[in-house]
Order: structure tokens, then C-alpha cells, then sequence
């Protein structure tokens, strides 16, 4: 993520390791926008792009969304999904923001989505079978869905035109081999499908803003195969 928003390779942005932070030095486009009078707004759901590690730089305001409805059958065909939310709350508040300031102002609306991370789908997504590529295909498809909400937006309110669209990914998926477990957290069932199972107190950790703590809790977890609570809160709190 620190390349795709500076431009530069790891080295010259200074990011080699997972718990360095940007520097305030490096000029992130939101920062550039920000000096040319734009709004600049950033949600996001995945920790590792939380403020602590300098990804807030040049927004006006940089969060993650509460989470919003939850539709019941999401939580029955995938049940590792995270119940904190969904993609679907960052599109809410992206529309809340359009609507309060499209008309009105240059802005910069930045969305950081996990849905297909997650292996998120639903029953009508759920078209290509039970495979480990078939389950990506019905997230991708329900997350399609998603996102034509904030176009349909855009569009009926005349602001497509005038808004250029850019989505990036920044990283593709593994599907490996079933049976086994592997770093951080992350196991493979009998089926082939990859699963990562995270501590809710890791949530609360990664959004406390406590770049040294946090940065200490993601040393210890990057030793580990299964997750030790315990040995996490330890290294947070000692951090």
C-alpha cells in the first residue's frame, strides 16, 4: 500500500518491514490535493492502512465506518465473515459525503473495501459452485453489486462525469493446498479454503492510534502459526 500511494519502491518510501510507518516527508496525494483546495476524505476497514501507520496523511478526515446492517444470510453461507461490518458501510458513508459536498466542492473520497478479502458473498452471488476460485467469483460479483451502488449514485446525481474512478487492488489471492495452517493466523480447510481466524481484541488494538503498541502486537503475531491471545495482549501492552 505505501508504493501504490507514493510511487515509490519500498526503499525510497522507507516501508521494508510491516510495522514501519510513511513518513511525514513523503508527499501522499491527498496532501497534494488538500494544498489545491480539495476535500479530502478517507474510510477504510482493513487495520493495516489505520492512521498509525502515517496513511491518514493530508486527509481532512480518515476512519473506519461503523458497522452498518448486517444482512443475515451473509453471516449463514459465509460464517467466518466479519461481523463488524461490511463493505456496505463504506459505501454509506461515501454516499453521506457526496451528498452533503458532490455539488459543492472538489473532493478527493479515497475507500479502502475488504469484502473480497474476506470471501464475503450471499445467496444471489453465490453462482459458480463451492470450489476455492468459485467462492472469490461470488465475492467478486456481490462486491460488483456493491460498488454499482456508489455509480448509480454518482450517476443519477450528475457526477460521474465530472469524477474520475481509479481501482486499484494490492495484492491477488493463493489458493493453496487444504489441511494445513499457516502464518498469522491463517489455516486452509479440507476443501481448499483459506480462512483467517483474528481475535476481536485485535480490532480495538489496530484502531487505538498506539503506533509503538501496535507495532509491538504485529512482531509477536508475525512469529506465530495459531494466534496467542495472551502472548498479543502481552507484546500490546509492553510495547
Amino acid at each position: 500500500m505505501a508504493s501504490m500511494w507514493t510511487g515509490l519502491t519500498p526503499l525510497h518510501a522507507g516501508i521494508t518491514r510491516f510495522d514501519q510507518t510513511l513518513s511525514e516527508d513523503v508527499d501522499m496525494p491527498a496532501e497534494i490535493l488538500a494544498d489545491a483546495g480539495f476535500k479530502t476524505v478517507g474510510l477504510y476497514r482493513n487495520g493495516w492502512v489505520n492512521p498509525s501507520f502515517g496513511f491518514d496523511q493530508g486527509f481532512e478526515k480518515y476512519y473506519r465506518p461503523p458497522p452498518g446492517y448486517q444482512d443475515p444470510q451473509i453471516r449463514r453461507i459465509r460464517p467466518n465473515a466479519d461481523f463488524g461490518g461490511n463493505d456496505e458501510s463504506v459505501i454509506a458513508d461515501a454516499t453521506e459525503f457526496l451528498r452533503i459536498h458532490g455539488k459543492t466542492s472538489r473532493w478527493f473520497l479515497y475507500l479502502h473495501l475488504m469484502d473480497v478479502h474476506e470471501y464475503t458473498y450471499d445467496q444471489e452471488s453465490a453462482l459458480f459452485g463451492n470450489g476455492v476460485s468459485d467462492l472469490y467469483d461470488n465475492s467478486i460479483l456481490r462486491e460488483d453489486w456493491v460498488i454499482s451502488t456508489l455509480y448509480d449514485y454518482l450517476g443519477t446525481h450528475g457526477l460521474l462525469d465530472k469524477t474520475i474512478v481509479v481501482v486499484l487492488s494490492d495484492h491477488g489471492e493463493a489458493f493453496g493446498e487444504g489441511g494445513r495452517y499457516d502464518q498469522c493466523g491463517w489455516l486452509a480447510d479440507k476443501f481448499g479454503v483459506s480462512w483467517q481466524v483474528v481475535p476481536r481484541m485485535m480490532d480495538a488494538m489496530m484502531d487505538s492510534g498506539e503506533g509503538r503498541k501496535i507495532g509491538a502486537m504485529l512482531g509477536a503475531m508475525m512469529q506465530m502459526i495459531k494466534l496467542d491471545i495472551a502472548a498479543l495482549q502481552k507484546a500490546y501492552d509492553e510495547g
